[in-house]
């Protein structure tokens, strides 16, 4: 019966993530979506204060925009969550996503409530632009009406470079993507603003 449940999970997943990529194009925008990492195990938790983060190394033909993002929470017991969001880039230790420059917050103004499986979605209201092999993190620091907060993360080790943190303790490489992070290519050197 849990199988079941996963593959219709994962079927979802693929359909959606397909109608995303079909309601962009016809959009008329393109979207690299090489940073991706919600995945459908919820098994991993932070206290709240504490923090997720996902750290990538752009791989544009030049240059690219860090546009937004997604990640995935479990929430229990009808759980309120709030939520800030941090973009660092140039970092100097590719272990700690705060070693770079804080180039973006985003505040979230509007809890998140409720008992369930609950995807997230986020922009920045100001792209910032990454070069070809710059390494940046995205960095969502949470807070909740209980004691911990459990997220989904992906079960494909190849995924990316997720990373949790304890309110008073050092981050843990979790050696795969716990959220998706949203980019789009550059196409001339004027688009860079």
């Amino acid at each position: 019966m849990r199988q079941n449940t996963r593959l219709k999970s994962r079927i979802e997943a693929l359909v959606l993530a397909t109608i995303m990529v079909v309601t962009t194009i016809f959009a008329g925008q393109r979207i690299q979506a090489s940073y991706m990492g919600v995945g459908d195990d919820a098994s991993s938790y932070v206290s709240s204060g504490g923090s997720i983060a996902q750290v990538c190394t752009s791989n544009a033909a030049s240059y690219e925009k860090v546009t937004g993002g997604k990640f995935k929470l479990l929430l229990t017991e009808n759980q309120t969550v709030n939520y800030t969001i941090s973009l660092y880039q140039n970092l100097t230790d590719t272990s700690n996503p705060t070693s770079g420059e804080r180039v973006c917050d985003i505040n979230n103004t509007d809890p998140v409530t409720g008992t369930g499986e609950t995807p997230i979605d986020f922009s920045v209201p100001t792209p910032i632009t990454v070069a070809k092999g710059e390494t940046f993190s995205v960095v969502i620091t949470l807070t909740c009406s209980a004691d911990v907060i459990h997220y989904y993360k992906s079960t494909d080790a190849s995924a990316g470079e997720g990373f949790a943190k304890e309110p008073s303790s050092g981050w843990e490489n979790r050696g795969v993507s716990v959220f998706d992070v949203n980019t789009t290519p550059v196409d001339s050197v004027s688009d860079i603003t």
